[in-house]
């Protein structure tokens, strides 16, 4: 039997099938520690004790396996989204602004997959199924800005400002309660009060 059997086979082997799961999870864990810039297939391969060309069986490249974990992180954050619009009952206002608190929370909360999603270099290499998800994620969020254009007190503004304005909050409050830069230096900074006055700002509800 030649040893480049033994390494193929050892890899199933050992990971039942599950590489493809066990390196997207690796590699969420390296950006989470050290950033986009130093992920590394045959790092990933040294860490989960695999054969330098295994993790190529499941993504091309760095690029293919950034794309695939910027995929899952797009279909979680619409999720997580789009439940806590649903858990927040009827009053359209109260599902928009539930909607945008939860979105922001996600990013906190999920440190690295947000730096995946917000790198320009990753976007780059965004597929199909990442573009579907974005746009799901857009018609989602326009019904429920649309609900909500009743209650507010700037009902005229049209939906693409409006949703625009909402990701660019969120996308700036990610960056700032996610770099350990901001979050060591800024005195008493709470995510959550920080959240709750960023959706206060975004959706105010009438007096």
């Amino acid at each position: 039997m030649s040893v480049a059997y033994d390494v193929l086979n050892d890899d199933e082997n050992y990971h039942h099938g599950n590489l493809r799961d066990e390196l997207i999870a690796a590699a969420v864990d390296v950006i989470g520690r050290e950033g986009v810039a130093a992920l590394s297939l045959r790092a990933l391969a040294r860490d989960l004790d695999v054969s330098h060309s295994a993790p190529t069986r499941h993504f091309k490249n760095k690029a293919d396996l950034l794309s695939a974990i910027m995929e899952e992180a797009y279909e979680d954050m619409l999720t997580t989204t789009v439940d806590a619009g649903y858990l927040a009952g009827d009053n359209p206002a109260h599902r928009l602004r539930a909607m945008a608190r939860a979105c922001m929370r996600w990013h906190v909360d999920n440190r690295a997959l947000s730096e995946v999603i917000r790198n320009p270099d990753v976007s780059r290499t965004a597929g199909r199924n990442v573009k579907e998800v974005l746009a799901a994620f857009y018609i989602h969020s326009s019904r429920a800005i649309l609900g909500a254009q009743g209650q507010s007190r700037n009902p005229e503004r049209p939906v693409e400002f409006v949703y625009l304005n909402m990701i660019v909050s969120v996308v700036g409050a990610a960056s700032v309660l996610t770099d350990p830069l901001y979050v060591e230096t800024l005195p008493a900074l709470d995510a959550d009060e920080l959240i709750d006055d960023m959706v206060d700002h975004l959706f105010p509800l009438k007096d």
